[in-house]
């Protein structure tokens, strides 16, 4: 997690994914510095990371628990695409549309650590 989260507010929990990848690091993170966990897993298996959550929601199809996590989220959403152009077959990038469509706050991690605020 880049730096300038660490030496943010820490938010009281944090609503994530459950795939492999920045799920899986962010959870760590999260871990590291005792904040609550809530996972909203998908209901395709394929790219699940299994991690332990103090909460878990349900487990949905992609596009509906992305829209809970843009939702639930406390402060906003935090997306950590892999690439740096938006794509319209990214389930990150459906995550942030939908983010941007209800008006949460968004912060984008992009490949190099840089953090984009919208």
């Amino acid at each position: 997690m880049p730096s300038s989260f660490r030496s943010a507010k820490i938010s009281s929990e944090l609503h994530l994914g459950d795939c492999v990848g920045a799920d899986a690091e962010a959870h760590a993170e999260a871990v590291s510095l005792g904040i609550k966990i809530v996972g909203h897993p998908p209901s395709d298996t394929k790219a699940r990371a299994f991690l332990s959550y103090a909460e878990e929601r349900k487990p949905r199809a992609y596009l509906l628990r992305n829209q809970d996590i843009a939702m639930e989220g406390v402060d906003g959403l935090i997306a950590a695409p892999k690439g740096w152009v938006e794509e319209l077959r990214s389930g990150t990038w459906a995550t942030v549309r939908y983010a941007r469509k209800v008006r949460r706050r968004i912060w984008i991690v992009r490949p190099d650590g840089e953090v984009m605020v919208e």
